[in-house]
């Protein structure tokens, strides 16, 4: 209904919902990168260049399709999202996404091991 509300008044969404909320809102970026040698160094250079303006990114810290299932691959990813927090600029808020790759239970453990790692969220 909403549409040929839009489209029989030609006028945008927001004006037929009460008018604008806000005049900007914040984005962030995504980045992926082919884990191969020192790919955090790559992320953060990436990230740190910010060719696109963003105050935000966000991006998986371990290799397409491993899952986070044993204790070692926790550690590693805590260590490379550390280091990736570490090597990008403070004032560029670091995300973090798993697609699935942790259960609920690596979750939790995951989660309080990187909880003084100043993460945007997860």
């Amino acid at each position: 209904d909403i549409f040929l509300f839009l489209f029989s008044l030609n006028v945008p969404v927001w004006r037929l919902l009460g008018g604008k909320v806000r005049d900007r809102i914040r984005m962030y970026g995504w980045l992926s990168l082919e884990p191969t040698g020192d790919y955090i160094d790559l992320y953060a250079k990436s990230i740190n260049e910010n060719v696109e303006g963003f105050t935000a990114y966000k991006t998986c810290p371990i290799p397409p399709m491993q899952m986070i299932e044993q204790p070692d691959v926790l550690h590693t990813v805590r260590d490379n999202i550390t280091l990736l927090r570490d090597k990008v600029d403070k004032k560029i808020d670091v995300a973090l996404d798993f697609h699935g790759r942790c259960t609920p239970a690596m979750s939790r453990r995951l989660i309080h091991m990187i909880e003084d790692v100043d993460i945007m969220f997860i």
